[in-house]
């Protein structure tokens, strides 16, 4: 069989062109439109929307890339996180097998029949469900710790006793809302309403009082903290570069219902990251320590979530058929 050569008119790529050769390097001419199997091209990553950048998708908007896009929102130690944070139940170890089952919360019995503000005479038990309900509702941390600064209150002791050792310096008042006026309460039935420790209360003005002039509460910051294995953004970019810098090709047979572009045959990922290595030593920014090469599961990963790309594998079967319908009309 003589081989067809890709040349303007055609779209065929020749098959000893693609087995015998060395793979191209970025920046070299783009090859051919593919002409591929319109099932198979579509059962590879077909239909999506167009992409912000030659080859790449916008993970935010569902659309196709190469490997399934990561969804935290639906892990299960996340779920657990989730339902914490609204006061439903959860497992304390977030899923594991020896994990701890607590409680929903709700309102907790309170006696307050001695309580100078009569506080169960002011909120019946339907009012406290629904303060109950709405605070965790909230669902965010900081929401909810503005709730507690805008109803606790703090100030100076009027008293001091001589008799103990150790003062107490701060007083607290707390405050609920009913028909849109606040009305105090003890400490014993604004915990118990909103089923949370007192202990809890004290520490967070203990620790924030520094920062009560601002506006708002201090952000959460539990596992805020950067990995110490974190790929910085600028070897991210490296990379995104030398990916985008290879010639692509689209899908000859699927173009309407597909957006994945193809790669030469001759590449796969672990000859581009090969070739990645010299391409960062030659982009290294100067005022950079840390001049490692990215690994290749770090390469990977960019390439599969980032980019609906490919590698065009040519079919002997559609060289042959195309090769006839050529010749037919020639």
């Amino acid at each position: 069989m003589v081989p067809i050569l890709p040349t303007e008119q055609s779209h065929s790529i020749s098959m000893d062109t693609v087995s015998n050769s060395e793979p191209l390097n970025p920046g070299t001419n783009s090859i051919s439109s593919v002409d591929d199997d319109p099932e198979t091209d579509c059962e590879r990553g077909g239909s999506g929307q167009s992409a912000h950048r030659p080859g790449t998708e916008n993970t935010k908007c569902n659309t196709r890339t190469r490997r399934k896009v990561a969804n935290p929102l639906a892990w299960k130690r996340n779920v657990q996180k989730d339902n914490h944070a609204h006061g439903l139940e959860y497992l304390t170890a977030r899923g594991n097998s020896n994990s701890k089952t607590v409680l929903a919360k709700s309102p907790q019995p309170c006696n307050c029949c001695r309580c100078r503000f009569h506080c169960m005479e002011q909120f019946s038990e339907c009012t406290r469900q629904q303060l109950c309900a709405d605070f965790y509702r909230l669902g965010d941390y900081c929401r909810q710790k503005d709730f507690i600064v805008n109803h606790v209150a703090e100030y100076p002791t009027k008293l001091v006793s001589r008799d103990t050792q150790k003062h107490r310096a701060i007083s607290r008042s707390f405050y609920l809302p009913l028909g849109g006026v606040r009305r105090r309460v003890c400490a014993n039935f604004f915990c118990k309403t909103l089923d949370l420790k007192l202990r809890a209360i004290q520490k967070y003005f203990e620790i924030n009082r520094g920062s009560m002039g601002e506006l708002g509460s201090i952000p959460d910051r539990r596992g805020k903290h950067a990995p110490p294995n974190k790929t910085s953004d600028w070897k991210l970019s490296l990379i995104r570069r030398h990916i985008e810098s290879y010639p692509v090709t689209e899908s000859h047979y699927c173009r309407a219902s597909s957006t994945r572009k193809y790669l030469d045959s001759r590449l796969t990922i672990r000859k581009m990251h090969e070739q990645f290595s010299t391409f960062f030593t030659d982009n290294i920014p100067a005022d950079c320590s840390d001049v490692s090469v990215a690994s290749e599961k770090v390469y990977r990963d960019v390439f599969c979530t980032e980019y609906n790309l490919s590698f065009f594998v040519p079919r002997k079967g559609s060289v042959l058929n195309l090769y006839s319908v050529q010749t037919r009309h020639c």
